[in-house]
C-alpha cells in the first residue's frame, strides 16, 4: 500500500479530506499539510519514493508548477495528483503537460479520489468525470478572447490585486460599470472566475 501526502491550504478541507482517505483503509498512511513550508520540510527529509501526492492547484505564495518540480526533484518515482476547483480548459490542458498521475475536481464525488488512486497504482493517468467533461466541452467550443481597451485596463488592474472600488476610482467609473465589464470579460472567455483568467494571462505573459 502507498503512503498519501496531501497539500491543501484550507485547513478544514485538508483535515476532512485526509480523514476520509484514512477511513477507506486502502493506504499505509495519510499525512496532510496546510502550509507549504511544512510540506517542503517533509519532502526534504523523506527517504522513500512510495508516495502519492495530492496537491491543491492554488497555493499561497507559490504556484503548482514550482511545487511539482520540487517534489520530482526530491522523490522522482512518486505520483502526483492535482485537486482543483479550476473550470478553465486552458489551464487544465496546461496541467496535462506536467505528466501528472491524475487531476480531480473539487466538485466531484469522493469516490473519484479512490478511482484516481486505484488507477495510479496501475501506472495510468486518471481524469475525474468533471475534468473530462470540461475538456470535452472545450474541444467542441474553443474559447476566443477579444477584449476592448477598457476591459483590458480593468483586467490589468484586477491582476494587480486591486478591488472593484479601487479600479472604479482609478478609471473614474462607477462600481456597477466595473462589475459589468468584469462579467463581460468572463462571458468572452473560457474561464468561470477572474482569478483563473488572470493566472492564465500572467503565465503566458499576456498581462
Amino acid at each position: 500500500m502507498s503512503d498519501v501526502v496531501i497539500l491543501e491550504d484550507h485547513k478544514m478541507f485538508s483535515v476532512i479530506f485526509s480523514s476520509y482517505l484514512q477511513q477507506t483503509r486502502q493506504f499505509s498512511s495519510v499525512t496532510s499539510f496546510d502550509a507549504v513550508p511544512d510540506f517542503l520540510s517533509f519532502i526534504s527529509s523523506y527517504k522513500s519514493d512510495n508516495l502519492v501526492f495530492i496537491l491543491d492547484y492554488f497555493l499561497p505564495d507559490t504556484d503548482i508548477e514550482t511545487v511539482i518540480d520540487l517534489v520530482r526533484g526530491r522523490l522522482r518515482s512518486s505520483k502526483i495528483i492535482v485537486l482543483t476547483g479550476l473550470t478553465s480548459s486552458i489551464l487544465l490542458k496546461g496541467l496535462l503537460s506536467s505528466n501528472l498521475a491524475g487531476i480531480i475536481s473539487k466538485v466531484d464525488s469522493p469516490v473519484e479520489v479512490i478511482n484516481c488512486l486505484n488507477t495510479c497504482k496501475k501506472g495510468k493517468t486518471y481524469l475525474s468525470v468533471t475534468i473530462r467533461d470540461i475538456l470535452a466541452n472545450s474541444n467542441q467550443n474553443p474559447a476566443r478572447l477579444e477584449l476592448t481597451n477598457k476591459e483590458t485596463q480593468i483586467l490589468k488592474l484586477l491582476a494587480q490585486g486591486k478591488t472593484v472600488e479601487t479600479v472604479s476610482q482609478e478609471l473614474n467609473l462607477s462600481k456597477h460599470t466595473v462589475v459589468t465589464h468584469r462579467r463581460n470579460i468572463l462571458a468572452k472567455s473560457d474561464f468561470h472566475s477572474i482569478a483563473e483568467l488572470i493566472v492564465f494571462l500572467v503565465k503566458n505573459g499576456m498581462i
